[in-house]
């Protein structure tokens, strides 16, 4: 089975060393550089333009890339999931949790 390729972005120096040395332990993870590879994570925080930026542009692109949303203190995150086009339905789904 093929690691999961995870790009890290904007992530202040401490909190990346943290995040970098977690998915380095595990073998079915690896870092990659998203502007040459193709990814399935992204690892953000919740400050700064990259954040935004990458949530536009995967929002645009139709992406199926997760993202990993780290606050910048560490000590929570949220998950993002792609849910595709969005309709009514969709969203009622999504806010229900289904």
């Amino acid at each position: 089975m093929d690691p999961v390729r995870v790009a890290l972005l904007g992530l202040p120096a401490m909190l990346g060393d943290i995040v970098r040395a977690v998915i380095e332990q595990d073998p079915a993870l690896r870092i990659v550089d998203r502007t040459t590879q193709q990814v399935d994570v992204v690892v953000c925080t919740t400050e700064g333009p990259i954040a935004g930026d990458t949530m536009e542009s995967l929002l645009n692109s139709g992406s199926s890339v997760r993202v990993v949303v780290i606050a910048v203190d560490g000590r929570s995150a949220y998950v993002c999931t792609p849910t595709g086009e969005l309709s009514p339905v969709a969203l009622r789904d999504a806010i229900h949790g289904r």
